[in-house]
């Protein structure tokens, strides 16, 4: 039986559901083995034992959180959470989470979704008072704002 997702879900929080699973398997906690049996595709005829024992990774956890809310992966439910807070959360605030989180990917989605952001890029953010770019963490990001700050002639704004 999967798990639903609620109406607004945050990526981040399931990121900790995926840690917190890791630990639990690591503390050999009895729930932890049996939503690794249930959930996992390597295990479901694993013994407890044999579960206990296994190699477990954090990816490994992220693919049970993700098959608990019925999705096949965690590429795959980090996609279809993104999808639904394009339809429900307030842009600005995506932005600043995609920016936070370094995902040029989503980034870039946003810009492709949300056009009208272009203008506020360079704007100063939060208390530091200085333009995002300042903050980048990845030569990916630096790409993505470098693109979403280039107008279609190609000039910066």
């Amino acid at each position: 039986m999967s798990k639903s997702l609620p109406s607004r879900p945050n990526l981040e929080q399931l990121k900790n559901q995926a840690k917190d699973l890791l630990k639990a398997h690591q503390n050999a906690d009895a729930d932890a083995v049996k939503r690794v049996q249930a959930f996992h595709p390597n295990y479901p005829k694993a013994s407890e034992a044999q579960i206990r024992a296994a190699k477990f990774s954090l990816n490994d956890a992220q693919l049970v959180v993700a098959r608990e809310y019925g999705l096949a992966s965690w590429p795959k439910l980090k996609e279809h959470v993104e999808s639904l807070l394009l339809e429900t959360a307030e842009p600005m605030e995506l932005f600043k989470t995609a920016f936070k989180e370094d995902d040029a990917v989503f980034f870039r989605k946003l810009v492709k979704r949300y056009p009208e952001a272009k203008t506020k890029i360079n704007e100063p953010i939060a208390t530091f008072d200085s333009p995002t770019i300042i903050h980048v963490r990845s030569s990916e990001m630096l790409d993505a704002l470098l693109e979403a700050s280039t107008d279609i002639n190609g000039r910066s704004r």
